[in-house]
């Protein structure tokens, strides 16, 4: 009982320890969430890609942007840019508040995906070694992982754009087959856990894939 007490001690301080290294660079990394106008190369061009794609999976939608109606270039024509309407009723309010576009949405919602990762990683070495030191180990990887380029430029959005296609197509796997996982009757508990793991892949895939493309 008390090396269990002494092990979630070190897990709070780990957890505190990483939560104020993410914080301390989300806040310096905070001017660049928000430095984008509605009508920029990714609103309109990525995210209308983007967008289309869940559009063909989600129903009723309506226009992606419906401040400007010019888009150039190989981009297509005002009538069919449409979105989820959650999509548009949520951020669009937001918007007319304090003039930040709806993609700074999905920006920090990256943001919160990160912070949930490391998290999870340090819960689940916790979880898995009985060793104090494998916890300050993980503490001292999730530092590390914080410095690594993948993080700072998820967090910077200097990678955010070009894989809002392959990054929509993969969100729309991850919640198909999650809900395959809870409602199909599987035949045995195995190919269930088995899959298990595949949807745990195919759920966290799309923040890889998109920092690799960009």
């Amino acid at each position: 009982m008390i090396e269990r007490k002494i092990r979630l001690s070190f897990l709070i301080f780990g957890i505190i320890v990483y939560s104020v290294g993410f914080m301390g660079f989300t806040y310096q990394q905070m001017p660049d969430y928000f430095n984008k106008d509605l009508v920029s190369y990714d609103e309109s061009t990525n995210a209308v890609v983007s967008n289309n794609l869940f559009r063909d999976v989600f129903p009723p939608r309506l226009r992606l942007n419906p401040l400007d109606e010019e888009y150039a270039g190989w981009k297509e024509g005002p009538d069919w840019q449409h979105i989820p309407p959650l999509s548009f009723y949520v951020p669009y309010p937001f918007y007319k508040l304090d003039g930040h576009p709806s993609i700074e949405v999905r920006r920090l919602s990256y943001v919160f995906l990160a912070y949930l990762q490391g998290l999870v990683f340090l819960i689940v070495i916790t979880a898995l070694f009985k060793q104090k030191r494998a916890i300050l180990a993980a503490t001292l990887a999730s530092w590390l992982w914080l410095l690594s380029p993948f993080v700072r430029q998820a967090l910077n959005a200097n990678a955010f754009g070009y894989s809002d296609i392959v990054l929509s197509f993969s969100v729309v796997l991850s919640i198909m087959m999650t809900l395959y996982y809870f409602f199909h009757d599987f035949s045995y508990e195995k190919k269930k856990e088995k899959f298990f793991y595949a949807t745990i892949v195919a759920a966290t895939l799309p923040i890889l894939v998109k920092n690799v493309l960009g």
